[in-house]
């Protein structure tokens, strides 16, 4: 991730997985702008990182690393 959280440690909670609704989720609010509008965090989670979390997550709940890849 860039922005305000480059340089913390992060790690991801890969044995509980549950399913949330993209309806239910909210962007991290970074509070207003000098006009008033509201300010959100849109970093995005490099590619290698969130494949690792893919693999991490099926690990966890005893599915092969290989069903993450696309077969040719």
């Amino acid at each position: 991730m860039g922005g305000r959280w480059r340089e913390t440690l992060m790690w991801a909670k890969c044995d509980m997985v549950t399913v949330a609704s993209f309806k239910r989720l909210n962007l991290v609010r970074l509070g207003k702008s000098r006009e008033g509008k509201r300010l959100y965090n849109h970093d995005i989670l490099a590619a290698e990182r969130l494949l690792e979390i893919r693999k991490t997550v099926a690990r966890s709940i005893g599915l092969p690393e290989s069903m993450l890849t696309k077969s040719s």
